[in-house]
């Protein structure tokens, strides 16, 4: 399983409190639960491939 950063939902260096932005019933509630909850990011597991290595960086000049 891939390692993915968690998210803090309360940032320190920002007068923005993610919880308190997100308002049951927006638009934006909705997709951040579905996207936490319902979603299957499996696919996207398979394709992260960070479990035991470091990430390979790319250079920005490679085309």
């Amino acid at each position: 399983m891939p390692r993915y950063k968690p998210v803090d939902r309360s940032p320190k260096f920002l007068p923005v409190v993610l919880a308190d932005q997100l308002q049951p019933g927006a638009f934006e509630f909705t997709l951040d639960y579905l996207v936490d909850h319902e979603l299957d990011l499996s696919r996207l597991d398979a394709k992260v491939n960070n479990d035991m290595q470091v990430l390979r960086l790319r250079s920005p000049y490679d085309a």
